[in-house]
């Protein structure tokens, strides 16, 4: 999977309204619901290794994505 190069879709449930400051964004707020987030991988590592990412829970806060 590895060589595999894309844009992909994240799909995400909040349980319940939450604020978060999301970097330079400032302090936003998400209420409860689905959101579906728009990606690419076309870099080094391709899909797997940024669907690798966004699964782990510790990292290194980077994209406005990993705020949530």
């Amino acid at each position: 999977m590895s060589e595999n190069r894309g844009t992909y879709l994240l799909f995400l449930f909040i349980q319940q309204d939450i604020s978060l400051t999301i970097g330079a964004l400032g302090c936003k707020l998400f209420q409860q619901g689905n959101y579906i987030y728009v990606g690419s991988a076309f870099g080094p590592g391709g899909l797997e290794k940024r669907i690798t990412r966004h699964i782990k829970q510790e990292k290194k806060i980077f994209w406005h994505i990993d705020y949530l």
